[in-house]
C-alpha cells in the first residue's frame, strides 16, 4: 500500500527511484573525484563493479569509463 502511494507521488517504483538515485551519485563521482570505478560502485551501494557497469549502461547509453573518458575529453577541449 505504501508502496503505492509513493509509486503515485514519484511516477516510478521505489527501486526505480534508489536506482536513478545510485546512477545520479556515481555520475556525479565519475565527474568529481578520481576514485575508481570498483570505489564508486561501492560507494553507491553496488557489491559488484561488473553489475554497477551494467546498471550504469543501461541508465547512462555508456560504460562508466566511457563516461569518464567523455568528460576528460570534454573538459580539455574546454580549456
Amino acid at each position: 500500500m505504501i508502496e503505492e502511494s509513493i509509486k503515485k507521488l514519484i511516477k516510478q517504483s521505489p527501486i526505480q527511484y534508489l536506482t536513478a538515485y545510485r546512477m545520479h551519485q556515481a555520475a556525479q563521482m565519475l565527474t568529481n573525484s578520481e576514485l575508481s570505478i570498483l570505489q564508486i560502485s561501492l560507494c553507491c551501494g553496488f557489491n559488484s563493479s561488473s553489475y554497477f557497469a551494467k546498471v550504469f549502461r543501461v541508465s547512462m547509453h555508456c560504460s562508466p569509463r566511457e563516461y569518464r573518458k567523455r568528460l576528460q575529453i570534454s573538459g580539455s577541449q574546454a580549456d
